[in-house]
């Protein structure tokens, strides 16, 4: 009995192997007509056993270990190979600079020099050196004559210093000081160690037309206080007034931005007011009789003449600060 049980367990399990070989050899079939099988990658080993979805798996077989080196004749230690796999390419390296890129400019031309011109705005200062005399006279003395300009102050030096702003290029007002330098004294003290010299603080505006960036020319209104000054044998004697018209006319030449040149011609006219001081005169200039001035000590000149002051020169002036 037991043996026809064996029998028919071994004969149940050839029938289940067959059915599952034909299984295998079915579906073995179907892939090969969907997809043609996949070379095997250059070195590596073929899969003996494919995998088939459902199917029993057989064992995955242990990879190989060391192999032992036969022993060496001389009796030394045998040694052992390792199997390797082989190894995959190193990636590709590529020097990396360290160094900044450098950013790139758009290099313009050096901007060109400014050319010459007359600032909008500056503070305007600057000399003036020339030629003054005076002209007509100064008051009537106890003769009933006119007293001469020249028998106290000759024609002399002028030097002026002027202070201002200069706006809009064409507008300059400013302040000044005149110096008169006379060469020597006038008429009434010859013989006598005299000199004489006259002055004028002033507010002045002067206009400029034209070009104020070549050659321009102006004209300069000023008004201010007129003063003259004579001394001899250890006296001194003054007179004074208040000038209101003082005229020039010249032209400014613009040699730099910041400095130009202008020539001008000038006249003024007044009447002397005060006076301080006394002076004697020489005697050999006392034939009408008089000593001295007849308008001395503080008096006011009650019969005073008109005097003209004629000037011509050139000065330096220079636009500080200008824009």
């Amino acid at each position: 009995m037991a043996r026809m049980h064996a029998r028919h367990l071994r004969i149940a399990r050839s029938i289940s192997a067959g059915a599952a070989l034909m299984a295998l050899s079915r579906l073995a079939s179907a892939q090969g007509q969907q997809s043609p099988p996949t070379a095997p990658a250059p070195g590596a080993a073929p899969d003996p056993t494919p995998t088939i979805p459902g199917a029993p798996q057989p064992p995955t077989a242990p990879r190989p270990g060391p192999i032992s080196a036969p022993p060496s004749p001389d009796g030394a230690p045998s040694g052992s190979v390792a199997t390797t796999e082989p190894a995959s390419a190193a990636p590709a390296t590529y020097p990396v600079s360290t160094t900044p890129a450098v950013p790139e400019y758009d290099y313009l031309p050096a901007p060109s020099k400014p050319p010459t011109h007359a600032p909008r705005f500056a503070l305007w200062t600057g000399v003036r050196i020339g030629f003054q005399t005076f002209g007509n006279s100064f008051f009537r003395n106890e003769a009933g004559e006119s007293e001469v300009t020249g028998n106290y102050i000759k024609p002399g030096l002028g030097t002026q210093l002027d202070v201002g702003v200069r706006l809009e290029k064409r507008y300059i007002p400013y302040v000044m000081y005149d110096r008169y330098w006379s060469f020597g004294s006038g008429r009434r003290f010859s013989g006598q160690d005299a000199s004489a010299y006259a002055q004028f603080f002033g507010i002045g505006f002067r206009y400029l037309f034209g070009n104020p960036d070549f050659i321009a020319g102006f004209t300069d209104l000023s008004f201010g206080q007129r003063s003259v000054h004579v001394s001899a044998g250890g006296q001194s004697y003054s007179m004074r007034t208040f000038e209101y018209f003082r005229l020039a006319l010249g032209a400014e030449v613009r040699l730099h931005t910041k400095l130009t040149i202008s020539p001008q011609a000038s006249l003024s006219s007044g009447v002397m007011n005060d006076t301080s001081g006394n002076v004697t005169y020489s005697p050999e200039r006392r034939g009408d009789g008089a000593l001295g001035p007849r308008y001395q000590d503080g008096k006011s000149i009650d019969e005073a003449t008109s005097y003209i002051v004629f000037g011509l020169g050139v000065g330096a002036h220079f636009d500080l600060f200008g824009k």
